[in-house]
């Protein structure tokens, strides 16, 4: 019993028999009143609130798992994902790059995602077509010779959320590398493409399902 509750009693000692005891009832002598513990002791109020820590720790780091996989997925909803192949349909085409472009996107969604490939009936189609592939000169040096060539390349994407309308993503995405104007195109070109191509799967994925 508190000091409080003592003064509060006429510093009389509280009534209380056997019977009380057991069911944590004691009753003021000096105002009649009663009052009912909790019947817990300090050392199991210690236990419980680290129990109560543990429980919210393990809720924070499930949601955080949720997140870790790089992307913000509600899979109650959403199960499946149908990724179709991307057409080259630029103006300048360099034939490797379909499939090297395919395959990293399909490689990033089925890594980090829970969704499941499947070829038709799918909970999230993403399609498009290559329209870009474009080489320009930058970094002109004082004897107006370029010293650096850029060679960029353009996706159309088009993300459709069945499940939810609302996400759904129709938008074009671009990205570029830099090579020494002194080497040509055919000596750089497959290193350059993989770079490239890695920058445009991140920006797909971000926009689409990671919600960064």
């Amino acid at each position: 019993m508190s000091a409080e509750w003592a003064n509060i009693c006429n510093h009389g000692k509280p009534v209380e028999d056997e019977k009380m005891k057991k069911n944590r009832i004691t009753i003021c002598p000096r105002s009649g009143q009663i009052y009912v513990t909790t019947g817990v002791s300090p050392w199991m109020m210690k236990v419980m609130k680290w129990g109560a820590l543990g429980v919210l720790l393990l809720v924070w780091s499930c949601s955080v798992s949720y997140k870790l996989d790089g992307a913000s997925i509600n899979y109650d909803l959403v199960k499946t994902i149908q990724i179709r192949d991307f057409p080259n349909r630029a103006p300048l085409v360099y034939p490797p790059l379909s499939q090297v472009f395919d395959r990293a996107l399909r490689d990033r969604y089925i890594e980090q995602t829970r969704l499941k490939a499947v070829s038709n009936n799918a909970d999230i189609n993403l399609e498009g077509e290559i329209t870009g592939y474009d080489i320009s000169n930058t970094a002109i040096t004082a004897d107006a010779y370029a010293s650096k060539t850029r060679l960029t390349i353009t996706v159309k994407v088009r993300y459709i959320n069945n499940k939810n309308p609302k996400e759904n993503v129709d938008q074009s995405f671009s990205a570029f590398q830099e090579y020494d104007s002194t080497k040509s195109l055919d000596e750089v070109q497959d290193q350059l493409i993989k770079l490239i191509t890695t920058d445009l799967v991140d920006m797909i994925f971000n926009a689409t399902v990671a919600n960064w």
